[in-house]
Protein backbone atom coordinates (compact mmCIF):
# COMPACT_ATOMS: atom_id res chain seq x y z
CA UNK A 1 0.00 0.00 0.00
CA UNK A 2 1.61 3.23 -0.99
CA UNK A 3 0.71 6.68 0.62
CA UNK A 4 1.74 9.95 0.99
CA UNK A 5 4.23 9.25 4.05
CA UNK A 6 5.71 5.73 2.34
CA UNK A 7 5.09 2.25 1.34
CA UNK A 8 3.54 -0.69 3.79
CA UNK A 9 4.45 -4.44 2.51
CA UNK A 10 2.96 -7.37 4.74
CA UNK A 11 5.00 -10.54 3.29
CA UNK A 12 4.79 -14.36 4.81
CA UNK A 13 7.57 -17.02 4.53
CA UNK A 14 7.39 -20.42 5.24
CA UNK A 15 10.47 -22.36 4.82
CA UNK A 16 12.09 -26.15 5.71
CA UNK A 17 15.37 -26.35 6.15
CA UNK A 18 16.07 -23.43 4.18
CA UNK A 19 19.91 -22.33 3.95
CA UNK A 20 20.62 -19.29 1.47
CA UNK A 21 24.51 -18.51 0.44
CA UNK A 22 23.53 -14.62 -0.65
CA UNK A 23 20.18 -13.81 0.34
CA UNK A 24 18.77 -12.66 3.71
CA UNK A 25 19.71 -14.44 6.53
CA UNK A 26 16.54 -14.16 8.22
CA UNK A 27 14.93 -16.48 6.64
CA UNK A 28 17.69 -19.60 6.91
CA UNK A 29 17.47 -22.45 9.61
CA UNK A 30 20.80 -22.13 10.63
CA UNK A 31 22.27 -19.17 11.85
CA UNK A 32 25.75 -18.06 10.58
CA UNK A 33 28.20 -18.37 13.70
CA UNK A 34 32.01 -19.06 12.96
CA UNK A 35 33.40 -19.88 16.07
CA UNK A 36 30.69 -22.07 17.46
CA UNK A 37 27.50 -24.15 17.06
CA UNK A 38 24.57 -21.52 15.92
CA UNK A 39 21.01 -21.73 16.71
CA UNK A 40 19.02 -24.16 14.41
CA UNK A 41 15.20 -24.15 13.83
CA UNK A 42 14.07 -26.54 10.52
CA UNK A 43 10.86 -24.79 9.84
CA UNK A 44 10.11 -21.13 9.84
CA UNK A 45 7.19 -19.27 9.28
CA UNK A 46 7.82 -15.49 9.37
CA UNK A 47 5.08 -13.19 8.93
CA UNK A 48 6.65 -9.35 8.27
CA UNK A 49 5.58 -6.29 7.74
CA UNK A 50 7.72 -3.76 5.79
CA UNK A 51 7.42 0.34 6.20
CA UNK A 52 9.63 2.44 3.31
CA UNK A 53 9.82 6.04 3.03
CA UNK A 54 12.24 7.48 0.19
CA UNK A 55 12.69 10.67 -0.14
CA UNK A 56 14.75 12.72 -3.23
CA UNK A 57 17.68 14.89 -1.31
CA UNK A 58 19.04 15.99 -4.81
CA UNK A 59 18.44 15.40 -8.71
CA UNK A 60 18.50 11.37 -9.05
CA UNK A 61 20.09 10.78 -5.45
CA UNK A 62 17.83 9.35 -2.94
CA UNK A 63 17.06 8.70 0.73
CA UNK A 64 15.77 5.23 1.47
CA UNK A 65 14.20 4.66 5.09
CA UNK A 66 13.63 0.96 5.86
CA UNK A 67 11.63 -0.41 9.51
CA UNK A 68 10.45 -4.21 9.05
CA UNK A 69 9.29 -6.04 12.26
CA UNK A 70 8.36 -9.05 11.91
CA UNK A 71 7.70 -11.85 14.38
CA UNK A 72 8.63 -16.09 13.90
CA UNK A 73 5.55 -17.73 14.47
CA UNK A 74 7.35 -21.26 14.83
CA UNK A 75 9.23 -19.64 17.78
CA UNK A 76 7.70 -21.03 21.28
CA UNK A 77 8.10 -17.17 22.19
CA UNK A 78 6.57 -15.08 19.21
CA UNK A 79 8.59 -12.34 20.42
CA UNK A 80 8.76 -9.33 17.96
CA UNK A 81 11.75 -8.65 16.36
CA UNK A 82 12.64 -5.96 13.98
CA UNK A 83 15.27 -5.22 11.15
CA UNK A 84 15.78 -1.18 9.87
CA UNK A 85 18.18 0.05 7.71
CA UNK A 86 19.35 3.27 6.03
CA UNK A 87 20.67 3.89 2.44
CA UNK A 88 21.57 6.11 -0.25
CA UNK A 89 20.24 5.78 -3.96
CA UNK A 90 21.50 6.97 -7.31
CA UNK A 91 19.09 6.40 -10.16
CA UNK A 92 20.07 7.12 -13.97
CA UNK A 93 19.45 6.23 -16.62
CA UNK A 94 22.13 4.98 -18.96
CA UNK A 95 23.57 2.66 -21.67
CA UNK A 96 26.57 0.25 -21.61
CA UNK A 97 26.83 -0.24 -25.52
CA UNK A 98 25.78 1.67 -28.18
CA UNK A 99 22.71 0.33 -29.69
CA UNK A 100 22.96 -1.00 -33.58
CA UNK A 101 20.57 0.34 -35.95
Amino acid sequence: MDTKWGSFVASYWKGNNFLTIKGMPLYQSVSENLYENGFTQSSRSILAIRYVYQKELVPNLYLDVRFEPHIDLENSDKSLQFNHSLFLTYKEDFRLFKRKK
